[in-house]
């Protein structure tokens, strides 16, 4: 029932950003004519009604008449389809689940990634963030045998690589990452905080390449691209930032605007020949020095 409801929803959205203005008319138009939704059958007007309240209470949609009794609908507040990441990654995991379910018989076919639930912990963290309480859990870090308990506020979620993780702060405004697969016993508190009223997830990672900041300054990378990794890169951009800068022969220069950590520095590397930095200095010693260690466990 609920895929159903989602399906739906992700239809209509997608309807008006095709068309600013749509009649019910219009709609129940469309509707028939995508039979792999309707089976050729018409959109009620409950239906509409149930999924433009959906819209409002899951993703903050809001469809509206026009006034002049032209009966045509729009959707309000236009600039929230920008920024729903995760209702939209929900809906489109929701309507690949269905497609797949009609698929059965590809089923030895089709290969995905896991992705993981989160479980209860999701939901614990989730709870947390909702009434702005603080989180306690057990934690145990890489290259550690002790699990230590922290005391911490919730600031928001991030799924990378097929892993859920935890941003928090605690013992002051530094902000640290945990990986939620390391998560032990995880409780809300009573005890409230305040989130700084300035701050955003999505603008938080985007400084950085993956999950952690380095705490270094942003700085302007140039990467040489060489054969067909420019095609990759053109098509699979490293960071939002990355803008194409020139080309010759046989490579693409790229620039992106980053504060340089260690996830970078591994991807690079694992493009093998096929990329090269050249500036900052800075940024250019740190892969000769990282690519001279891995030379010495050679040896």
């Amino acid at each position: 029932m609920y895929t159903n409801l989602y399906r739906g929803c992700k239809w209509l959205i997608e309807q008006f950003k095709k068309h600013h203005y749509l009649s019910l008319r219009d709609i129940n138009e469309n509707w028939k004519a995508d039979t792999d939704m309707s089976g050729g059958m018409e959109m009620l007007r409950k239906t509409f009604q149930r999924y433009k309240i959906a819209l409002k209470e899951s993703f903050g949609v809001e469809i509206c008449c026009k006034e002049g009794g032209s009966y045509a609908y729009y959707i309000k507040n236009p600039e929230i389809l920008h920024d729903i990441g995760l209702a939209d990654w929900m809906l489109n995991t929701l309507a690949m689940d269905e497609k797949l379910r009609d698929c059965k018989s590809l089923r030895d076919r089709i290969v995905l990634e896991k992705i993981p639930s989160g479980g209860r912990k999701l939901d614990c963290i989730t709870n947390a963030m909702l009434k702005d309480c603080k989180l306690r859990f057990n934690y145990r870090v890489y290259g550690s045998c002790e699990m230590n308990e922290r005391i911490v506020e919730p600031y928001g979620l991030m799924l990378y690589h097929q892993r859920w993780y935890l941003l928090a702060r605690f013992g002051g405004d530094k902000t640290y990452t945990f990986g939620l697969d390391r998560i032990k016993s995880p409780k809300v508190t009573s005890e409230k905080f305040c989130i700084d009223p300035s701050f955003n997830a999505k603008d938080y990672f985007e400084e950085f390449y993956g999950l952690y900041n380095s705490g270094k300054d942003k700085v302007q990378i140039v990467l040489r691209a060489f054969k067909d990794e420019g095609y990759y890169l053109r098509d699979l951009p490293i960071h939002k930032s990355q803008k194409e800068i020139g080309c010759g022969d046989g490579y693409v220069d790229f620039m992106i605007e980053v504060r340089p950590n260690n996830e970078l520095v591994g991807y690079i590397l694992s493009r093998g020949d096929r990329l090269k930095v050249l500036s900052p200095p800075s940024f250019v010693e740190e892969i000769k020095m990282t690519l001279d260690r891995m030379r010495n466990n050679y040896m």
